[in-house]
């Protein structure tokens, strides 16, 4: 009344044909889920497109607070113009329009011509050598426009005497001590009131 029993290659091909069908139905189960993930992560990056898309509008609409003035104020491009800018500086600030001789000053002829300046040329380079307006009625502060002056890089004599300038003589001639070709200076008989600075005394310039 046994059972009988099943020959061995039934049984293997019964166990052969459970895994094979197993495998079939993972295999099935991972490409589902793989289908599922680029799906996700194709929104995914349609949703950052558009988010960029959003980000790059919002810029375009945005005024640059970078953007260049329509009108920027012109700079210095050469030596003669920095000379010419301390020239038109020290007018103003000793009060040229009430000077005795003001001949060319703050005109566009060369600063050459200019009442009381003289210059040296040195290669092809035109430099402001000497700066004369003694007696000339000039009014202001000498400490403010002396560290300008040090701008005029071969300024060899300044002479200023016998005009209505005001400041400490220890700051002006430190400041003008920065000038290495000065030789004289000549600021008698104006309102200034401290003493030679030792940079002024030892750089061997000579105040009268």
């Amino acid at each position: 009344d046994a059972a009988p029993v099943r020959p061995m290659y039934q049984q293997k091909r019964c166990w052969i044909g459970g895994v094979m069908i197993a495998g079939l139905i993972i295999t099935i189960i991972i490409l589902a889920m793989r289908s599922t993930g680029e799906t996700g992560s194709v929104d995914a990056d349609v949703k950052l497109s558009g988010s960029e898309d959003t980000n790059d509008s919002s810029r375009s609409v945005m005024p640059s607070i970078c953007a260049p003035s329509q009108h920027p104020s012109p700079a210095p491009t050469s030596i003669k113009d920095v000379e010419k800018q301390v020239l038109i500086y020290f007018y103003n600030a000793t009060g040229g329009n009430a000077w005795v001789e003001s001949t060319e000053w703050v005109t566009d002829s060369n600063i050459c011509q200019w009442r009381g300046v003289e210059c040296e040329t040195v290669g092809e380079t035109t430099f402001v050598e000497e700066l004369r307006l003694p007696d000339n009625n000039l009014i202001g502060d000498l400490e403010a426009v002396s560290l300008s002056l040090i701008d005029l890089q071969l300024l060899r004599v300044l002479d200023l005497d016998s005009n209505s300038l005001t400041g400490n003589m220890t700051v002006i001639s430190t400041n003008l001590a920065q000038l290495s070709g000065l030789t004289k200076v000549d600021i008698r008989l104006n309102d200034i009131t401290g003493t030679v600075s030792l940079d002024l005394c030892e750089s061997k310039f000579i105040s009268e």
